[in-house]
């Protein structure tokens, strides 16, 4: 038999790419690999489970980065491959040999299933909304795309057969479906300085000056100049939402007493805030100790 000569290998090519023996250690891998499958199908051992996670987490990476790139820019990745994750240990739970089909291709599908179905449980919206709002949306950039803007909205219900008032509910809809992440950045300014959305919202659990003085005011009120029955009287109309006539119930007295009571208290206030407007209106007054 004649020996078959073997292919001379550059010194050159060698030296550039050290790690021509990548082969052999890829299969080194696969077959470590293939030892952990065999005795997780025996046993079903969490430990040879997690060892199999680990092992095929790339393929969880490249799907997350897929699914990404067609999705909108506030689906996170890092979401995504959480979600891949869990379909990925659903995977190797149910992934069967003897079907014979390679495991890395039922492992994507089932981790591109768990990442759809992740992001389809933060929808908001039921299905046939959905469906309505593609089909409406089709229909009016088709509708724009012949004649323009004017008169859009009722040629798209002419060919929807829906009135106007339908795809007024339709633009409403699409607005409340839009996706707005806080983390996303955005440019403000003349000089286009990036800043996220969640910078620019307003903290309204900040007190303003005047609004921290009524209070400061309403409590100085409260604990020096009223009586203990008529503390109760506010805190019982105000926190507990009682009636005139409850609030005289428990405290023993008549309800027209209770609301005698009241009127003076807030006369009393009024001028100890002087020229600072007072909303008396029930619930709007904050007591706060």
């Amino acid at each position: 038999m004649t020996a078959v000569p073997m292919p001379r290998v550059r010194a050159d090519l060698v030296q550039r790419h050290p790690n021509r023996s990548a082969p052999a250690k890829r299969r080194v891998v696969d077959a470590a690999t293939a030892q952990v499958w065999t005795r997780y199908l025996a046993d079903r051992k969490p430990d040879d489970r997690n060892l199999l996670i680990e092992r095929y987490l790339y393929l969880v990476k490249i799907a997350a980065l897929k699914v990404a790139s067609r999705r909108p820019a506030c689906v996170d990745a890092d979401d995504l491959y959480q979600y891949g994750v869990f379909g990925l240990r659903d995977a190797i739970a149910s992934f069967d040999p003897a079907r014979g089909v390679k495991f890395e291709t039922y492992c994507m599908q089932r981790i591109r299933g768990a990442m759809l179905d992740g992001l389809k449980s933060l929808q908001w919206l039921p299905r046939d909304v959905k469906q309505r709002l593609n089909r409406y949306n089709e229909t009016r950039a088709t509708v724009e795309a012949e004649a323009g803007p004017a008169g859009a909205a009722s040629e798209t219900a002419r060919r929807l057969a829906i009135s106007e008032g339908d795809c007024a509910k339709c633009d409403q809809d699409n607005h409340v479906n839009a996706w707005l992440s806080l983390s996303q950045n955005v440019k403000t300014g003349r000089d286009n300085k990036e800043v996220r959305h969640m910078e620019m919202l307003a903290d309204t659990r900040e007190l303003s000056t005047v609004d921290e003085m009524q209070r400061r005011d309403v409590r100085e009120l409260f604990l020096r100049e009223l009586t203990r029955s008529e503390r109760l009287v506010m805190m019982l109309y105000y926190y507990e939402q009682l009636t005139m006539r409850e609030i005289g119930d428990a405290m023993g007295i008549s309800g027209t007493r209770v609301s005698q009571m009241h009127s003076d208290i807030i006369r009393r206030l009024r001028e100890r805030l002087g020229q600072r407007v007072l909303d008396a209106g029930r619930g709007n007054i904050t007591l706060d100790f």
